[in-house]
């Protein structure tokens, strides 16, 4: 349980922020800065598209109006800010003619904790089945420590397999190794021999299936293992005559 409690409170964080109540601390001001809306990065790999058409055209208008009311949530980078929450409001608050942009900066904040935010907040804006496969993908992997994430992003550029949904779910059943993640995104991998390299596994030779009327006229109420054993003999002797 402890484990979850960092991802449970940043959950709480953005639910707070979507329902225009400010998370502990960043009310009356503390915590939110103004921040130019255009040094703000989006965030590197960013799963989810931007508002179009009509629902874009309402966010602005109502920017345009009202401003933005609530904070966007930002991560302090060595190069300025990255967006964590709040990508919509930033284009359409620069289409909307808009300079400046209110955000809270988070601090020394980890990687797969960032993705959380990312995650979390656009899924409680949108149902999860109007995300695109990608999407899901990028779901179901943000449940994994922040070091199986990098191994699955580097398993999927490595192997050139586009991780789907159903290839991120068994990713998160597979050992947290960088051999089963591999395996678990581009299937088992061959052998490596130090000296001879590659080494192909031969395919398993398919099972040899006697029909009913061969099993009814010599092996009727005979044990497998017996009817094995009798064809072994059997097959022997008759190559030994042919040679």
């Amino acid at each position: 349980m402890k484990a979850d409690t960092p991802k449970r409170k940043i959950f709480s964080d953005a639910v707070d922020l979507l329902v225009g109540d400010p998370p502990a601390g960043v009310a009356a001001g503390g915590g939110v800065e103004m921040l130019d809306i255009n040094g703000i990065r989006p965030f590197h790999g960013h799963p989810f598209p931007l508002y179009e058409g009509e629902r874009l055209d309402d966010m602005v208008e109502s920017i345009k109006e009202h401003g933005i009311l609530n904070p966007v949530i930002v991560r302090k980078m060595h190069y300025g800010y990255e967006m964590l929450s709040g990508h919509n409001s930033q284009n359409a608050g620069k289409l909307a003619g808009l300079t400046q942009i209110p955000a809270i900066v988070k601090e020394n904040l980890s990687d797969a904790d960032a993705y959380v935010y990312v995650i979390e907040t656009n899924l409680m804006q949108r149902s999860f089945t109007d995300l695109s496969i990608s999407e899901k993908a990028a779901v179901q992997l943000s449940y994994l420590p922040e070091q199986a994430q990098k191994l699955a992003l580097e398993a999927s550029e490595k192997s050139g397999v586009v991780i789907n949904k159903d290839i991120a779910a068994k990713v998160r059943k597979a050992p947290m190794t960088e051999k089963a993640i591999l395996e678990a995104i581009a299937g088992k991998q061959p052998e490596v021999d130090p000296v001879l390299g590659v080494v192909e596994e031969k395919p398993a030779p398919k099972p040899i299936k006697l029909s009913a009327g061969i099993r009814e006229k010599y092996f009727q109420d005979t044990d497998p293992k017996q009817v094995e054993a009798i064809i072994d003999k059997a097959l022997a002797a008759w190559f030994k005559k042919k040679r």
